[in-house]
């Protein structure tokens, strides 16, 4: 079974979306209230070498930390872990997540199973590895 960690500030959001999970198969880490509980927990199961979960659901605006702050932080640990921002600000948060690499964002006003169950699936699909640069320099010796 599939492990997700859901981070999300509302109460009725984070009880639906846990429930809408569970719907789909999945096993959903202790909800967490706030970006920065997520990412203390994330450390933690990297420092001891702990399996990480498979997906983090994520609202875009938690207290302390946002959803954005957690993806950046865990991208600069080296952490890769496929992200879902949920948004009651659609149209900017997509694009948002568009410039910070995001998998996917679900509009929660309304939250739409379908919609949600679509973006997840896709976020769990591997990405192919961005290529390279290629550092090109002309050997000038003979």
């Amino acid at each position: 079974m599939r492990k997700v960690m859901l981070v999300a500030r509302d109460l009725a959001l984070r009880n639906s979306v846990q429930g809408l999970l569970e719907e789909l198969g999945f096993n959903v880490d202790f909800p967490y209230h706030y970006a920065l509980e997520a990412l203390i927990r994330l450390r933690r199961h990297a420092a001891a070498a702990e399996p990480l979960p498979d997906l983090i659901v994520c609202e875009a605006t938690t207290d302390i930390m946002s959803g954005y702050e957690l993806h950046e932080k865990m991208v600069q640990e080296g952490m890769t872990i496929p992200f879902v921002i949920l948004s009651d600000r659609f149209e900017f948060d997509r694009l948002v997540a568009q410039k910070e690499g995001i998998n996917a964002v679900v509009d929660t006003q309304p939250l739409v199973l379908e919609i949600f169950k679509q973006a997840v699936t896709a976020a769990l699909v591997p990405r192919p590895p961005l290529p390279m640069a290629l550092d090109m320099e002309l050997d000038t010796k003979p």
